[in-house]
């Protein structure tokens, strides 16, 4: 984990956490938003901000999720992360696969030696040492990226919105998509419609994620024929 303090701020890169890069931005133990490295925006925000942190910030943002840790615990014969995370008063379990935490051998030989939940970054980040001395942390939104199809940066998600910039792009009416997959108008929005996704696919995610591989999906532009 790299961790800067300056002026009562905290900025954290976790170690292992989801694409695009960014890094979080704390304040007195709360998070206040995410900031994407590769565009250089700010991705999500808090719904209150403090003036450090808005200076400079573009209008548009996505309301940020803010996940807290209650409890984590492995669980070496399904081969996951059991974690309860709390969201206000709404408290989920999740299952974590040991696959997403990329680059670490983690089986009954290389167990956790120690899991710690975050007490400065209002327990929204974990550290963690394999018994051969591996480290490693990930925020809380990290579970929700694999575990959580609402949340707003999951895989699917990001794939619909980059989808719909090429689509707008292209100037590719509804009605000609329709007709071309063979179905209705208000199928077509729904099929790119964010925080839907269907359980099958959500299931082969989490499939490769067992097995130890990570599922990547590009777009890229076909070679004219």
């Amino acid at each position: 984990m790299g961790r800067w303090k300056r002026e009562g701020l905290i900025v954290v890169r976790y170690s292992t956490d989801h694409d695009p890069k960014h890094v979080h931005v704390f304040e007195d133990g709360k998070r206040l938003l995410k900031f994407n490295l590769e565009n250089w925006t700010v991705m999500e925000q808090d719904d209150f901000q403090s003036p450090k942190s808005t200076e400079g910030a573009p209008a548009r943002r996505r309301h940020m999720r803010n996940p807290t840790f209650k409890k984590i615990s492995p669980n070496y014969r399904k081969r996951v992360l059991e974690i309860t995370l709390r969201e206000g008063q709404s408290i989920k379990k999740y299952n974590l696969p040991f696959g997403a935490l990329a680059n670490k051998k983690i089986n009954g030989k290389n167990r956790f030696a120690s899991i710690t939940i975050d007490r400065e970054l209002g327990n929204q980040g974990v550290s963690f040492v394999l018994t051969d001395g591996t480290k490693g942390d990930f925020p809380a939104d990290f579970v929700l990226y694999h575990c959580d199809p609402s949340y707003d940066w999951s895989p699917i998600n990001q794939l619909k919105r980059a989808l719909k910039d090429k689509i707008a792009i292209s100037n590719l009416s509804v009605r000609v998509m329709a007709d071309a997959l063979k179905t209705s108008p208000s199928q077509v929005v729904r099929l790119l419609q964010e925080n839907t996704a269907s359980k099958q696919l959500l299931q082969l995610f989490q499939l490769a994620d067992l097995a130890g591989y990570q599922v990547e999906v590009n777009l890229k532009k076909k070679k004219a024929a």
